[in-house]
């Protein structure tokens, strides 16, 4: 099963993913934002043994996913504006869904009636966020903080301002990591977060080995999906 990348990663972070499975370089034009055009959790929302994909996505990929995962298309088109470049950017994790649920795609709400829900203020939940566990998560943004560990799930919460995002001032801490088996890939260095400590405890508490992908500053590219 291949990762789903942004292909604007660092070429040393593609190598270094490249050692546990192959890749597919994701990559769009005039879809959305420049800075967005590659990102993974813009486009795709794995749930279950499925991939809810933008029908606006790129075709070649779609054929090229659904050699590996049933893919669905979702109801929305992605748009350059927000929220409608948003609408597929939730987090699924096992029996949760959390996203700004007004803004939700209808397919997935379609395929996630079983799953509880939280609804946060923040769109683009999936790049903000990870869960690294069955209830812990990082996250640079601090209403999904507040708000999920009102609902006792336990956070990290973490300064975005060090993860470089093109064209914008950073990105966020779920667009720069992704899940791998036990791991936490990460694309970039830990040492750039003020953080880094935390992150290791946070980290070593779920078993959670820490993958730095490449020795640079952190670099925001959609997240890290596998599929």
């Amino acid at each position: 099963m291949p990762f789903i990348i942004d292909k604007k990663i660092p070429l040393e972070a593609k190598k270094n993913l490249s050692a546990f499975d192959s890749l597919i370089e994701f990559e769009s034009s005039n879809i959305v934002d420049p800075y967005l055009s590659g990102h993974p959790d813009i486009f795709f929302r794995p749930i279950g043994d499925k991939i809810i994909c933008a029908p606006n996505t790129p075709k070649k990929f779609l054929i090229e996913i659904s050699k590996h995962k049933n893919i669905l298309l979702g109801n929305s088109l992605l748009e350059k504006t927000y929220p409608h470049c948003a609408v597929y950017n939730c987090i699924i994790m096992n029996d949760l869904l959390i996203h700004k649920l007004e803004i939700t795609d209808k397919r997935i709400l379609e395929f996630s009636k079983v799953l509880k829900k939280i609804n946060v203020n923040q769109g683009m939940t999936n790049c903000s966020s990870i869960f690294i566990g069955q209830t812990r998560f990082i996250t640079s943004d601090l209403r999904i903080f507040k708000t999920l560990e009102q609902r006792k799930y336990s956070g990290l919460y973490v300064n975005p301002k060090p993860i470089f995002l093109t064209e914008k001032m950073h990105g966020m801490f779920g667009g720069c990591s992704g899940i791998y088996k036990n791991k936490l890939l990460i694309i970039g260095s830990l040492k750039y977060f003020n953080e880094q400590k935390s992150i290791e405890n946070f980290c070593n508490t779920e078993n959670i080995e820490i993958v730095e992908l490449y020795n640079g500053q952190p670099f925001d590219g959609g997240s890290i999906i596998y599929i």
